[in-house]
């Protein structure tokens, strides 16, 4: 292998050009794991830049093609170095023109251009400021690392946990006229944050997340509102169901664990059950309901009259808890909304419509978002732009 240079030039153009074989496509995935150079030098060959030089050259690919030299005249000698230890990650790609294959590619150190933005941007990891609580007045409480447990003690009854969750005194004896108040908890972009209300139940927020919620409960049901994403771990009682209120579904339940996405900026909702027994119904029509075990999903698309189940992986609809994303032939426009909200930035489509990509592989959420668009780029999706320290053009 390391003196077959023109071997993998003619694989790294293959698998651009989605012709490669099964075959081949692990060939090249062992090559570019060995170390980081390997990486860059795949990175070389099969950039945009090269990829559209290579198509003027040659208007027919076909099986008489001499992709060694080709991808040669391209990207110059490669040199195949030492071995040595890297970290990998696995991304799958499907596409117009691309052939829907796995591609598992090494990540090494995204190199920026002669743009200070596109340094910051290229580096940028996922480090949210924190959360924030928002009182019945109006008064906005921190939750982040400068949190002060003092002030959370005097005015919302609660106290931080050892991992800076938030935690509300136990509901003792809760009456329809024991006064209460309106709570929100709001997350920032690339934070998450834990909550236990009074009531015992646990709730888990993911990034640009709101929680409205009672600052304990009283009368004969338990009844939050949620905009964004959340994993619940909902306290049992059998007297007081819990609800779950989103902008067009409502989830109630007893006793169970089960994980929302709510978030406006997608096209529905999904309700993912993980234990217990979950009633999830249309907000505009309580009637149309449908009953989820573990191990289903319910969802609802935007304007839609009903309600569709599944049954599902509910560990990884909920695998974000554990500090990763898992994405299961997920649109581009899907993919990069999760980004989006991670890492702060704004995408942007040179074209109206994006190209037809679906993406399937998991991202761990401290990845640098520099390495995760070479991932895609050399998969065979589209490539990034930075436009300024927090707009990213994605170019079909």
């Amino acid at each position: 292998m390391q003196n077959d240079n023109g071997r993998i030039k003619e694989l790294m153009v293959r698998a651009k050009l989605g012709t490669a074989s099964e075959a081949e496509r692990e060939e090249l995935e062992r090559w570019a794991g060995a170390c980081e150079a390997n990486a860059r030098v795949m990175e070389r060959i099969m950039s945009g830049d090269s990829v559209k030089e290579l198509l003027t050259r040659s208007r027919r690919i076909d099986g008489r093609t001499d992709y060694a030299a080709l991808a040669a005249a391209i990207a110059g000698s490669t040199a195949i170095p030492a071995r040595k230890k890297t970290h990998r990650t696995a991304l799958w790609l499907s596409g117009a023109a691309v052939c829907a294959a796995c591609v598992v590619l090494a990540v090494s150190v995204w190199r920026p251009q002669e743009n200070n933005a596109e340094e910051i941007v290229a580096a940028m990891t996922a480090e949210g400021t924190g959360a924030a609580l928002i009182l019945d007045s109006g008064g906005k409480i921190s939750l982040g690392t400068d949190a002060s447990p003092e002030t959370i003690r005097q005015y919302a009854n609660a106290t931080v946990d050892e991992e800076g969750g938030l935690v509300y005194d136990e509901d003792v004896s809760p009456s329809p006229a024991q006064p209460s108040e309106t709570h929100r908890i709001v997350t920032d972009t690339g934070t998450d944050y834990s909550i236990r209300l009074g009531d015992g139940t646990r709730i888990r927020l993911n990034a640009e997340t709101t929680l409205e919620y009672p600052s304990h409960f009283t009368g004969g049901e338990r009844r939050v509102k949620l905009s964004g994403e959340a994993f619940f771990d909902v306290a049992p009682d059998a007297a007081r169901p819990f609800i779950v209120e989103t902008a067009g579904v409502n989830i109630e339940v007893l006793g169970t664990s089960f994980n929302v996405n709510a978030y406006p900026s997608r096209n529905g909702i999904c309700t993912s059950v993980e234990s217990g027994r979950v009633a999830v119904s249309l907000a505009t029509n309580p009637d149309e309901r449908v009953v989820l075990e573990p191990g289903m999903q319910a969802g609802w698309e935007k304007g839609a009259h009903g309600l569709t189940s599944r049954t599902v992986n509910v560990a990884n609809a909920a695998m974000w808890r554990s500090g990763y994303y898992l994405f299961e032939e997920e649109d581009i426009q899907s993919v990069l909304g999760v980004l989006s909200r991670w890492y702060g930035v704004k995408f942007i489509y040179e074209h109206r419509t994006p190209g037809t990509y679906t993406f399937s592989g998991k991202i761990h959420k401290g990845q640098k978002l520099g390495d995760i668009f070479r991932m895609f780029t050399l998969a065979g999706g589209p490539e990034f732009k930075i436009v300024d320290e927090r707009t990213v053009k994605v170019i079909k």
